[in-house]
């Protein structure tokens, strides 16, 4: 049987905050991509070459780091989503959880038994 160890525990809590992180780069890349492209296109004449091409330099930044905030984002599980994918076929495969279906029939067999023997003797 195979166990979740305390390193994959720390890992899946850890999982909600890289994907914050990875919302968080994919917001200020967004936004920042957005105005500097814009700042670019009013920009775009012969007196302002040096604001242009700071506008370029911050563009060529933040529309790398949205890319990489999107991909994250999707990509990374959050902690709940993490829990169900490791834990639910652990939980499914377990041999402990498999013949608690069967040991549980059992014990309600065993009490229907005890009801109906009792029933009979108050007949008598």
């Amino acid at each position: 049987m195979e166990l979740i160890t305390p390193s994959q525990i720390y890992w899946m809590t850890r999982l909600g905050f890289i994907q914050g992180f990875f919302i968080g780069c994919l917001t200020i890349g967004f936004f920042v991509s957005l105005l500097t492209f814009f700042f670019m296109k009013i920009t775009n004449s012969e007196y302002d070459k040096a604001e242009h091409n700071l506008a370029r330099f911050f563009f060529r930044i933040a529309f790398p780091v949205f890319i990489v905030g999107m991909i994250g984002s999707f990509f990374t599980p959050s902690t709940k989503e993490a829990m169900a994918i490791w834990g639910i076929p652990k939980i499914v495969n377990n041999q402990n959880v498999q013949s608690l279906g069967k040991n549980s029939l059992t014990v309600i067999e065993g009490g229907l038994k005890y009801v109906q023997d009792i029933l009979t003797e108050k007949e008598k």
